[in-house]
């Protein structure tokens, strides 16, 4: 049977229509994980210490068992146990719970930005509140945790969207300030502004701003950006994400 969602093709890489935008880039962080050893070794050692993970081999299984099982139970045991390696400083587990829930994610961002340009900003908004989402899931929540997730993850999204702090996931990435619509290079400018002050402001370190530059006005992928600094792409998407959230405080302060 061919897989329900696209996010499930474990090695199929986008399509030429699908180079750019976060789903994209999030597509083919997917394939390389699935087809790198060392990322195998993990899997496989999880599923020998956790039975609800038993046979998995690699990250697609464990996508795979999410899907495959009809028993609400179950599932929400695969998903406990992802966010509890996750919380225990496991980034990939994080990453397979993002791929898990995906389908769920881009079917409300779709509905939200439905012929909206800036849909992939608010995709960017989405995974970035998930991210946050899984860090704090309770211990005390055992039933109904995809619901639990998706449904917390537009909590989020909907309070960040009504606050008016200004935020780096709004800047499109594919774009300069020269030579684009004004607006969008409008927007360019005033992320580049504001990381000088946040830069002044001790507001970020220096690791942190240095990142957020480089993702957000040098256009870098999480892929190349993890890379160059010999961490894993959901780290540095999670890295993002927090210093986004201390500039959302330092600016509503």
């Amino acid at each position: 049977m061919p897989p329900r969602h696209t996010f499930d093709r474990h090695d199929e890489m986008p399509s030429v229509k699908e180079r750019t935008g976060l789903l994209c880039e999030l597509k083919r962080e997917w394939v390389q994980l699935n087809n790198t050893r060392p990322v195998s070794r993990i899997v496989t050692g999880w599923a020998a210490n956790n039975p609800v993970l038993a046979g998995c081999t690699r990250p697609g299984d464990i996508v795979d068992l999410t899907r495959s099982t009809d028993d609400a139970q179950d599932k929400d045991e695969i998903l406990l146990c992802l966010i509890r390696l996750f919380q225990s400083g496991q980034q990939l587990a994080g990453r397979v719970l993002l791929q898990a829930m995906l389908p769920a994610l881009t079917s409300r961002v779709s509905q939200i930005a439905h012929g909206s340009p800036w849909r992939d900003d608010q995709m960017h908004i989405m995974v970035a509140e998930f991210w946050q989402v899984i860090t704090g899931y309770p211990a005390r929540r055992t039933a109904k945790v995809a619901t639990y997730l998706l449904m917390e993850t537009l909590h989020q999204f909907y309070r960040e969207r009504r606050q008016e702090a200004p935020m780096f996931a709004w800047v499109d990435v594919n774009a300069t300030p020269a030579g684009t619509d004004p607006e969008v290079g409008q927007r360019w400018i005033q992320a580049e502004n504001l990381l000088k002050q946040c830069r002044a402001a001790h507001v970020l370190t220096e690791d942190e701003a240095d990142l957020m530059e480089a993702i957000y006005l040098r256009r870098e992928t999480s892929i190349e950006a993890g890379d160059r600094l010999g961490i894993a792409p959901c780290v540095v998407r999670k890295r993002c994400s927090r210093a986004t959230h201390k500039i959302k405080a330092w600016a509503a302060a």
